[in-house]
């Protein structure tokens, strides 16, 4: 009798620790390899092929395309106006887009707007805009990208590129001396 018990107490306790050892590696390795997914996808933004990342106002709504004024340009290609195919809807919101919205997305290289990263925005000012997130309030992923831009990380050189922006260079690579210069003081 004593060896049977001895033997359930042995078991027990050798599957406890191996339950104990699961759990604890499970919770080290989780939170090393998912701990900056949101992270990830809001500097996703570096490695796309696109021709513009910007914050845009629908100004013209006609003929299943919209007329986009853009109004910052974040990354990408220098754009004052677009024509885009309309969208039916925003990423993370129910929001119908319509004349007047301010939005920030990614205009590709076939002059679409990427489906995936069009955001409903409170504005134009990337220093104060909200972007919307009805469908999921609480989307780490949604509020860590709109704390980016309103924070200007997408924004290479801001203060430069402010400085210039009424300076029209001789050349571009004029533009690209003076860039190069800033950025390695």
């Amino acid at each position: 009798m004593k060896n049977k018990f001895f033997n359930i107490k042995y078991i027990i306790e050798r599957v406890l620790i191996v339950f104990l050892i699961s759990v604890l590696s499970f919770n080290f390795i989780s939170k090393n390899s998912f701990a900056d997914n949101n992270f990830d996808r809001a500097n996703r933004i570096y490695d796309m092929d696109y021709r513009s990342f910007f914050i845009g106002n629908i100004v013209e709504d006609s003929n299943g395309k919209f007329k986009v004024k853009v109004t910052t340009i974040f990354l990408g290609e220098n754009l004052d106006e677009i024509e885009v195919p309309k969208f039916k809807e925003y990423s993370y919101s129910r929001l119908i887009p319509a004349k007047g919205d301010y939005f920030v997305g990614i205009l590709k290289k076939d002059n679409t707007l990427d489906l995936t990263w069009i955001f409903k925005a409170t504005s134009g000012n990337y220093e104060t805009l909200f972007l919307a997130n009805d469908k999921d309030p609480h989307n780490a992923e949604v509020k860590l990208f709109q704390n980016m831009i309103n924070k200007g990380e997408y924004v290479p050189n801001l203060d430069e590129i402010e400085k210039i922006k009424d300076w029209k260079p001789i050349n571009m690579l004029s533009l690209k001396m003076i860039l190069v210069k800033t950025m390695m003081n």
